[in-house]
This record gives structure tokens, C-alpha cells and sequence, in this order.
């Protein structure tokens, strides 16, 4: 029950932090922005294949590398967006992060313990390490808290 509310708390930070109104606009800016690009760069090369002879392969690279380009940017906001999903449930919401991280240890071995890392997800052994991190300040913290509740 533990571990699953900490997950709910992960998805519920993604909720309060906006991360699809983020991403939406992030996705709806790189369309905008690379179809102009890509509208210049196709009517400049045909422009030069009209007076040189040229082929239209500057055109195809630019596509190429506007794809890619834009996965990559994507995928950089998505897993910066799992971090702060991660800390915002744990600092704000009041996941336990231990119990996180034991939810994603979890997840990782029904993937036959391959490392889960993917295009939208940081690794998961950082985010695991992280929230054992955190779990460790908390417990010190507390303890702290608890011997000058004590002492007065």
C-alpha cells in the first residue's frame, strides 16, 4: 500500500507541476518552429537545384535531422520531468521515498532486471539511488528533530 501510494504521489506531482500543459507546449513550439525551418531550408534548396542542378538531398538531411533533433529534445524534457516529479512527490506531497524507490526496484526486476532506461525515463537505478538518498536525510532528520524535541 505504501509503495503504491508513493506512485500515485509521483502522479500526482506530474499533475501539479503541469508537465503535459509543459509538454504540449513544448511539442506544439517544435512543430511550429521546425516545420518554418524546414519550409526555409526545402525552398532554398529548391531554389538552388533550379540554378545549379543540385539534388534535393539537403532537404532530406534536414528532415532527418529535425526528427531526431526534436526526439532528442523531447526526451530531455520528459526525463527531466520524471526527476522533478520524483523530488516534488517526496519534498511537497509527502512520498515516502524509500517506498518509491522500492516501486521502482520493483518495476525494474518485471523487466527481467535489464536496466530500464528509455527515451522518456531517466535510469532507474539513479532515480532509485536518489530517493535511498533522500530516505536517508529524512530518517537523520527526523531523528534529529526527535532528540531536540527530547531535550527540551
Amino acid at each position: 500500500p505504501e509503495e503504491l501510494k508513493a506512485v500515485i504521489l509521483h502522479e500526482v506531482a506530474h499533475i501539479d507541476l503541469q508537465h503535459l500543459k509543459k509538454r504540449i507546449l513544448m511539442t506544439s513550439g517544435l512543430i511550429v518552429g521546425i516545420s518554418f525551418g524546414m519550409s526555409l531550408i526545402i525552398w532554398a534548396t529548391a531554389l538552388l537545384m533550379r540554378s545549379s542542378g543540385g539534388t534535393p538531398f539537403l532537404g532530406l538531411l534536414g528532415s532527418v535531422v529535425a526528427f531526431f533533433g526534436t526526439l532528442k529534445i523531447l526526451g530531455k524534457q520528459s526525463r527531466s520531468q520524471e526527476w522533478e516529479a520524483d523530488l516534488h512527490a517526496v519534498v511537497q506531497l509527502g512520498a515516502d521515498p524509500q517506498e518509491l524507490a522500492n516501486a521502482l526496484r520493483k518495476i525494474e526486476n518485471q523487466n527481467l532486471g535489464l536496466p530500464l532506461k528509455s527515451f522518456t525515463h531517466p535510469e532507474t537505478i539513479a532515480r532509485i539511488n536518489t530517493l535511498e538518498k533522500l530516505a536517508v536525510i529524512q530518517k537523520e532528520r527526523k531523528q534529529r528533530q526527535d532528540s531536540v524535541g527530547k531535550a527540551a
